[in-house]
C-alpha cells in the first residue's frame, strides 16, 4: 500500500502527491477464493477509516489498515497506513523469531514501513515510520509488538480472575524534532489490540453499546520453536478486535 495526500489516475502509485517513503509490505498467499473478507469502515469525517481483514483460509488473515486517527491535541492530519506481514515455511515463522521481519499492524518493529503515519510535528510535515525502520527525529514509537507501548499488557491478558480479554487501546506516538523524545498525538478510532488466547477468530464481544470482533494478527496456531524449518505460521498471543457499527 502506499499513502499519499492525493490522487492522479495517469500517475503510478508511487508517484502520488506527498507519497510514503516506501510501500506498506503485505503478503496474500493466493488470489482467492478466500473464506472472508471483514470490512469495518467509517466514512465521517475529521476520522474515516477502512479496516480491512482479509480470512484466506482457516485460522490465517491479512490485515490491511488505513485512515485518520481520533487526534489529541490538535495532531494533523494524523494519517495512518498498516499492514501484516509473515514469513512462510522457515524458522521466522515463529512469532518471536529473532530478526525475522515480520509485520504486525502497528507493530513496533518488521520489514519496510509496515506501519506509517502522515503528520506535522515541529513545523515537519511528512511520513513517520516505526521505530525499526525510521531514522531520528521522525520515527513513529507504536503500541504492538516486543517493547511495544502495550505489550506488557497484551501479554498479561486475559484477565486471570474471569478469563475475559482486555481489549487495549492503540495508542500512537510521534518523535519530536529535538529527537528520541515523543508525543501521543492520538489513537486508533474502533480498533483495539488484544491477547487472543483464549478467544476464536471471529468471536465477538458486547461491551455496553458496542460489539467487537477478535481476529488473531496471522494465525492463532500454537507456537513450536523459532529454530525449525517448517513452523506453521503464528502471530502468538498477539490479535485485535474491531468495533462492529452496522
Amino acid at each position: 500500500m502506499w499513502g499519499a495526500t492525493g490522487y492522479n489516475a495517469v500517475v503510478a502509485p508511487n508517484l502520488q502527491a506527498n507519497v510514503s517513503p516506501v510501500a506498506v509490505p503485505s503478503l496474500i498467499d493466493s488470489a482467492g477464493p478466500y473464506n472472508g473478507v471483514h470490512l469495518f469502515a467509517q466514512t465521517a469525517s475529521p476520522s474515516a477509516y477502512i479496516h480491512c481483514v482479509l480470512e484466506q483460509s482457516g485460522n490465517l488473515f491479512a490485515h490491511f489498515h488505513c485512515g485518520y486517527l481520533n487526534a489529541a491535541g490538535g495532531a494533523s492530519p494524523a494519517f495512518y497506513l498498516a499492514a501484516s506481514l509473515w514469513s512462510v515455511g522457515n524458522s521466522g515463522s515463529f512469532y518471536d523469531s529473532p530478526g525475522n521481519g515480520n509485520c504486525l499492524p502497528w507493530g513496533v518493529g518488521g520489514a519496510g514501513g509496515s506501519s506509517q503515519v502522515y503528520c506535522t510535528v515541529d513545523g515537519f510535515t511528512g511520513w513517520f515510520l516505526n521505530q525499526s525502520q525510521g531514522s531520528t527525529p521522525h520515527r513513529a514509537f507504536l503500541p504492538v509488538g516486543g517493547g511495544a507501548f502495550q505489550d506488557h499488557a497484551v501479554k498479561r491478558t486475559p484477565n486471570t480472575f474471569n478469563q475475559l480479554t482486555v481489549l487495549f487501546p492503540l495508542h500512537i506516538f510521534l518523535e519530536r524534532s529535538s529527537g528520541n523524545a515523543y508525543s501521543h498525538i492520538g489513537d486508533v478510532l474502533d480498533a483495539r489490540c488484544c491477547n487472543v488466547v483464549t478467544v476464536n477468530p471471529k468471536d465477538e464481544v458486547t461491551i455496553g453499546a458496542d460489539t467487537w470482533k477478535y481476529f488473531p494478527a496471522v494465525a492463532s496456531t500454537p507456537p513450536l520453536t523459532w529454530n525449525i524449518s517448517n513452523n506453521p505460521r503464528t502471530s502468538g498471543p498477539y490479535g485485535y478486535a474491531f468495533r462492529k457499527n452496522a
